[in-house]
């Protein structure tokens, strides 16, 4: 798992059900790895992927297959220490039609159906419709924004209004994974972000969609919330004072995760300072390759 995310989970008790909402589910490991951490059920990384697997060898799925371990090979993710939480309950939200349906099966085949349910929308900053392109089933390159070639078309979400609709409150974590459109989903739950409903959040940033990053953490602080840098190893601040105008040049594919809570902050701060403390002591030539490593 994460690293920040259970050492959270071991510091913060949490009355249940703890919730996740996930936009951009792909393929489900973000599902597995928060059942890992919040329930008994047994589901390691290795039999999502192998169930990935079958599931595409059925469908004679052969992007699936040859992707079956997730483009960052999350199903090579460890699990967490043994533990006694429980309380788990998700919300996957997925835009592609076989990709759902590869989530509906993985969760009917490891009965996981009380604490799972798969949504047939994508989330953006209005709520309707919108046309699509066709992708293999399981592309984590897919994404609700269509120029060219628009075929299929496919319900959308605000966050607010999902949230509204499912009458969902005091929501333990939201991630958002939609291959560089994630301000877009940001934008449409200015309402549950403005009264905290959501105790973490994590986002995806990608240089390449033009992203204000500035603009969406200054955003987000108004909201009170500080987000910080996932890095393999670290967590780096970057709202508030903590951020820098060079780093809207030099942004690089990376992950964020954010809070309000001042007991969850406390925890995320620590973890950084650790890990500027750790770099302290390390040899040159080790820093700079950790370094490399978070590009």
């Amino acid at each position: 798992s994460s690293d920040w995310a259970e050492v959270i989970a071991n510091a913060l008790p949490r009355a249940q059900p703890v919730t996740l909402v996930n936009v951009g589910a792909n393929k489900g490991y973000k599902a597995a790895e928060f059942l890992r951490l919040w329930s008994q059920f047994n589901v390691s990384a290795l039999s999502w992927r192998n169930s990935v697997r079958g599931f595409a060898r059925e469908r004679k799925f052969k992007f699936l297959l040859a992707f079956a371990c997730g483009n960052c090979n999350d199903c090579r993710a460890q699990p967490p220490a043994r533990h006694g939480r429980t309380g788990a309950h998700l919300h996957l939200l997925e835009l592609l039609q076989t990709t759902r349906d590869l989530l509906h099966t993985l969760v009917s085949e490891m009965g996981l159906q009380s604490a799972v349910e798969v949504h047939n929308m994508a989330a953006s900053d209005k709520t309707g419709t919108m046309r699509i392109k066709k992708f293999f089933a399981g592309d984590e390159r897919a994404t609700a924004v269509c120029r060219s070639k628009c075929t299929d078309e496919v319900n959308v979400t605000t966050l607010d209004d999902f949230f509204r609709i499912h009458d969902l409150r005091d929501v333990y974590q939201v991630t958002i994974d939609t291959e560089g459109h994630d301000a877009q989903v940001l934008e449409g739950m200015g309402g549950i972000l403005s009264q905290r409903e959501v105790y973490l959040l994590e986002f995806e940033v990608q240089p390449k969609v033009g992203l204000d990053l500035r603009r969406v953490l200054t955003r987000l602080a108004s909201f009170g919330y500080e987000c910080f840098w996932q890095y393999p190893k670290d967590l780096v601040p970057a709202s508030r004072d903590c951020w820098r105008d060079e780093y809207q040049h030099s942004l690089r594919w990376s992950n964020m995760v954010c809070a309000h809570a001042a007991e969850a902050l406390k925890v995320l701060y620590d973890l950084s300072h650790a890990g500027y403390e750790r770099r302290q002591t390390e040899p040159p030539m080790q820093v700079a390759a950790h370094a490399k490593r978070k590009g």
